[in-house]
């Protein structure tokens, strides 16, 4: 169905200014990827997200959200588009992990991302009890893995999660899962292990870090420690990289967890002064990642310049 201009989404009834109606959320994709991921979502069987709420109104088929701030379409729009030039998409991630020389598809799809990578199939790193685990579903994931080789040809992986315009001032403390099962008690073991990335001086626990963001930094990192110390997919290290843009500063500068206020100023300040390892996370501004793109100049990419130009505004943002 084509989309009007005109026409506004609905949350629970009432219109809102930045959602598209429900029978045209496809739209919320680039098109010149959409029917692409569309296809490549179902064929793996990745969930989408808020995919099962009716708040939107009546949808016909899965799809991304119908949110124009959703942060999963932001990552798709971003990432998956800059990835059909391989160069300029190593030259871009080459800023955040200088060490990479080229990327190569993750795994069989051969794709170069892979969304929502939750691990291979079959695996459940962190024991999580989640019913009907998938990628993007009851398990945790990442919004993207992607894999890079160094100079010494060594293989290397990279989880990032991309936000948008994620504010969590109002978290709260998340010690059960929606299923009522402990998430202390879920965690803890992988926390507690030989291989945590987690420094062991100090007092750090599984409840200090149980409330977003870093309930999900928790996660991925350990997500990202479990697949590297079983080498999966010949992975040699893993690292999670966040991307997300300068101006939300209610994300980058609000440290939610009191046992954590004292470590830093910003979420990435703080959650580097945790790891044994501080290069296994790093932080990145979506501006300046748009920015080492758009310096490729790649012709390939003209049309997706333009198109994060005039959605995202990300040149106009660094350039103010």
């Amino acid at each position: 169905m084509p989309l009007d201009a005109r026409q506004k989404g609905t949350w629970r009834g009432i219109e809102q200014d930045y959602f598209l109606p429900a029978s045209s959320a496809n739209c919320n994709l680039w098109l010149a990827i959409r029917d692409e991921l569309l296809s490549f979502f179902e064929t793996y069987d990745i969930a989408w997200h808020e995919e099962d709420t009716k708040d939107y109104g009546t949808r016909t088929s899965r799809g991304p959200s119908p949110n124009l701030l959703d942060s999963q379409v932001c990552a798709l729009n971003f990432w998956w588009g800059l990835a059909r030039s391989p160069a300029a998409l190593a030259a871009t991630l080459r800023t955040i992990v200088p060490e990479l020389v080229g990327v190569e598809p993750p795994g069989p799809s051969g794709a170069l991302a892979e969304p929502e990578w939750i691990g291979r199939s079959g695996t459940n790193y962190l024991g999580e009890k989640g019913r009907h685990r998938r990628r993007g579903k009851f398990a945790t994931s990442a919004d993207l893995l992607f894999v890079y080789r160094d100079r010494s040809g060594q293989r290397h992986g990279i989880l990032l999660e991309s936000k948008y315009t994620e504010d969590y001032r109002d978290a709260a403390f998340q010690p059960r899962s929606p299923f009522g099962t402990s998430r202390i008690q879920i965690y803890e073991p992988a926390f507690a292990s030989p291989w945590s990335p987690f420094r062991r001086e100090g007092a750090l626990t599984v409840p200090d870090l149980l409330i977003e963001p870093f309930d999900q930094h928790l996660r991925q990192q350990l997500l990202a420690a479990a697949a590297e110390q079983d080498g999966e997919l010949g992975l040699s290290t893993v690292t999670c990289v966040h991307v997300c843009p300068r101006a939300n500063r209610a994300f980058h500068e609000v440290i939610t967890a009191p046992a954590l206020q004292s470590a830093g100023a910003t979420v990435a300040e703080v959650w580097g002064s945790l790891l044994t390892q501080p290069s296994r996370y790093r932080s990145a501004a979506y501006e300046d990642v748009f920015a080492a793109a758009e310096a490729i100049r790649d012709p390939a990419l003209a049309a997706w310049y333009a198109y994060q130009r005039d959605r995202y505004r990300w040149g106009a943002r660094a350039a103010t």
